[in-house]
């Protein structure tokens, strides 16, 4: 029993972090990780992402913003325009 508790939680821990770093939903979106950006105030780079509503924001971070605003769960389609 203790020869495979290593192996549990190591599996545990992998399982953790690929949900931590943005899990993929079975429609093929990934969720904004929106924690890493200090909302509201956003970078002005321009590296688009399509959103599942099918709106383009110009970063990640402009849709996190718009999430919190307008009360949404727009999740990222593809990290490109629309």
């Amino acid at each position: 029993m203790w020869r495979e508790t290593p192996f549990v939680f190591a599996a545990g821990l992998l399982c953790f972090v690929v949900w931590a770093r943005g899990a993929q939903i079975p429609d093929g979106s990934v969720e904004p990780d929106c924690g890493q950006y200090p909302l509201p105030a956003c970078v002005r780079s321009f590296e688009p992402v399509c959103g599942t509503d099918g709106e383009t924001y110009s970063n990640e971070c402009m849709l996190c913003v718009s999430n919190s605003d307008m009360k949404v769960h727009v999740r990222i389609k593809s990290r490109t325009e629309c």
